[in-house]
């Protein structure tokens, strides 16, 4: 484990040996964007759905959309329709039915990460 914030249940690691492609991320989400989510909610492996946008509040880092995600999604990407990573899958907001918030990739790539987006999307 490199870093992690237990607030949004996310963790940076590093995985010696591991050779995969980076997803290509972009910094800019918008309200109104095409958003898919994928993970394993409740066990349900290789689990995707859709959204849109509603709201970037830049102070709290954070993404809204009404892209359903559940317990398994944490940790998942939230994915413009170029399959570009706005985000990270955090939670649920339990008191506004159906929104649910990721984690901005513009903060992690600034608090975290260090990384830059190029003109094509790709980052690292």
């Amino acid at each position: 484990i490199v870093v992690s914030n237990k607030r949004r249940d996310l963790a940076l690691l590093e995985v010696p040996g591991l050779q995969i492609a980076p997803l290509p991320i972009s910094l800019d989400a918008e309200p109104g964007q095409w958003v898919m989510t994928a993970g394993a909610p409740l066990g349900y492996s290789n689990s995707v759905s859709t959204g849109i946008v509603s709201a970037v509040v830049p102070e709290e880092y954070t993404i809204s959309s009404d892209a359903v995600i559940g317990p398994g999604n944490s940790g998942g990407p939230l994915v413009n329709n170029r399959g570009e990573v706005l985000g990270i899958n955090t939670f649920v907001w339990e008191e506004a039915e159906g929104i649910t918030l990721s984690t901005q990739v513009r903060t992690l790539c600034q608090k975290v990460l260090d990384c830059t987006a190029s003109e094509d999307g790709n980052g690292g």
